[in-house]
């Protein structure tokens, strides 16, 4: 999952217990401020796409595309292989999806970025050069990774969670290494992930999953800062599997993590912006437990 993306499924998650929507950070006054930020969006071997594509087009919408697409034109070519890359990856997936039955907008960040180097380009000659060229590669990419999925004649069983707030976020951190655990085991399955409940009738394991809270408040303030997540059950509900997979039935695996009953308030950082990271180191500690123990249980004594 996006990691901007998954700052935002951290964010709603930790707001849930106390009923409090997440605060706003302050809007910036100048609406181009966000585009200093574009090179840290592209460091790293995998480009924040996502939000580098939010913060162009927040900024486009409010003073053109014209106006905006010159500063950004030399942060684009300079990352242009990373972007180039990413944009690959993200076609074969949506090709994935699109064998799968899903709809183009299944994979959010699959597409949006694109959608600004659309805008972009009429004012950017060396983007546009570029985006042309690389078009015709995207749709190469979507298509064959379309007909490896569609014509993959393996039976498929789905696992699904619904990503609604409250302890469906819990599945939401585990739903990755849970497929690829169950892949690993059965790989002559075609393993599948969805946000919704398949027809009753179809191969299929339910993720469900409960978060234990716990308040924190601010070592600045000492006011209340946050509940955030220190324990995770997640269970594997099996229905209507077929005989191959006789053997699997419901399992259930629970991770904790302990930390400091304060969170360190930082200068210039607003408490939403705090509580998230806070709450996206809990996530990632229980994750990682969880999934360690799913991958035990479900792959290591089968090892040939």
């Amino acid at each position: 999952m996006n990691r901007s993306i998954w700052m935002l499924v951290v964010a709603a998650a930790c707001s849930r217990s106390t009923g409090d929507a997440p605060e706003a950070a302050p809007a910036a006054s100048d609406p181009l401020a966000a585009l200093g930020t574009l090179a840290q969006r592209f460091a790293g071997e995998t480009p924040d796409l996502f939000m580098a594509g939010h913060d162009i087009a927040e900024a486009g919408d409010a003073r053109g595309y014209a106006e905006v697409a010159p500063r950004i034109s030399a942060a684009l070519i300079a990352a242009w292989p990373k972007i180039e890359k990413q944009e690959l990856a993200y076609a074969a997936r949506a090709g994935t999806d699109r064998g799968r039955g899903k709809s183009r907008d299944n994979c959010m960040e699959c597409t949006s970025f694109g959608v600004v180097l659309d805008k972009v380009a009429p004012h950017a000659p060396d983007v546009a050069k570029r985006w042309a060229e690389l078009k015709p590669r995207l749709a190469a990419a979507e298509e064959a990774a379309y007909r490896t999925e569609a014509d993959d004649p393996r039976p498929r069983v789905v696992v699904w969670a619904t990503a609604d707030r409250g302890n469906d976020m819990g599945a939401v951190v585990v739903m990755d290494c849970t497929v690829e655990a169950l892949a690993k085991r059965y790989p002559d399955v075609k393993w599948t992930s969805e946000w919704q409940a398949p027809a009753r009738s179809a191969p299929q394991i339910h993720l469900v999953a409960a978060i234990a809270f716990a308040d924190y408040t601010s070592s600045t303030t000492h006011q209340h800062a946050a509940s955030l997540p220190t324990g995770l059950r997640v269970g594997l509900v099996p229905a209507a599997l077929p005989k191959a997979l006789a053997t699997l039935g419901p399992l259930e695996v629970s991770a904790r993590v302990s930390s400091p009953d304060q969170i360190k308030s930082d200068l210039n950082v607003t408490p939403t912006m705090e509580t998230t990271r806070a709450g996206m180191d809990q996530f990632d500690a229980l994750r990682d437990d969880a999934c360690a123990q799913l991958t035990k249980i479900l792959v290591a004594p089968h090892k040939p």
